[in-house]
């Protein structure tokens, strides 16, 4: 959550210095493919483990599982009022159309 909100330049400086580590630990030149050095590391590129970590976070907030300082950064329907916002069918609408001269009237 850390470094969620910093800017492109950043996230692809942190990837790059990732790569570097992967590259360090298996002993690997600076050819050999990211792709490989994650997969045998079994490593996730940092822009995923970001989108897990704030699906996990979100998931945590709206389950009652977060911190507290994060409780209120999401707020349920019900708190905001009474009435249901999952129907299953939307009623029918009626729409009377009623054509004048210089606009429509819904």
């Amino acid at each position: 959550m850390v470094w969620e909100n910093c800017s492109t330049t950043k996230q692809r400086q942190l990837q790059v210095l990732q790569n570097r580590a992967a590259r360090v630990v298996l002993q690997m030149s600076q050819r050999s493919s990211t792709h490989d050095l994650h997969t045998r590391l079994n490593w996730k590129y940092l822009i995923q483990r970001r989108k897990e970590h704030l699906c996990v976070m979100v998931y945590k907030c709206i389950n009652g599982l977060a911190p507290t300082y994060l409780d209120t950064t999401f707020l349920h329907n019900h708190m905001l009022h009474r009435y249901n916002t999952r129907q299953t069918s939307a009623p029918p609408t009626k729409l009377h159309y009623h054509i004048w001269p210089s606009h429509i009237c819904l």
